[in-house]
């Protein structure tokens, strides 16, 4: 019987959700919206790990802390003249998102990354920093 009511719940959530769609696009009201986006997108960082000297075209790899809640993922890096310059977009595999970097397109120094995890609401959440040496 409780298996049932909740089953009930959820249907009635759902169909509610279905109504109030219907019900913005009639009126052309675009701002309904739930309020819960589910958990964050948190992701770490793999690679670069702390203190590595890169060269060359670089991989950069990030683990994300829920597979379910994270819909895409950028790699920020800061240092010389870029802050928060988006260096890549992941492509989710097997061992995370990961995606390629030439360090050729950025002066000789010393650099940060942050990965940042998106959920499909467009909600964000940035790793901890991992500090790196660019040396061609």
């Amino acid at each position: 019987m409780e298996r049932d009511r909740g089953r009930l719940l959820v249907t009635a959530v759902a169909i509610s959700g279905l109504l109030l769609g219907l019900v913005g696009t009639v009126l052309g009201i675009h701002s309904l919206s739930r309020s819960d986006s589910g958990p964050e997108p948190a992701t770490s960082l793999i690679a670069p790990t702390n203190g590595a000297t890169l060269s060359g075209v670089t991989g950069l790899d990030a683990k994300a802390i829920s597979l379910t809640t994270v819909a895409a993922v950028e790699f920020l890096a800061t240092g010389g003249t870029l802050h928060d310059a988006k260096i890549a977009t992941g492509v989710t595999t097997l061992i995370g998102w990961v995606a390629k970097w030439d360090t050729k397109t950025v002066a000789n120094g010393n650099y940060t990354v942050v990965s940042v995890g998106y959920n499909s609401a467009g909600h964000s959440t940035r790793s901890s920093a991992v500090a790196f040496t660019v040396k061609n």
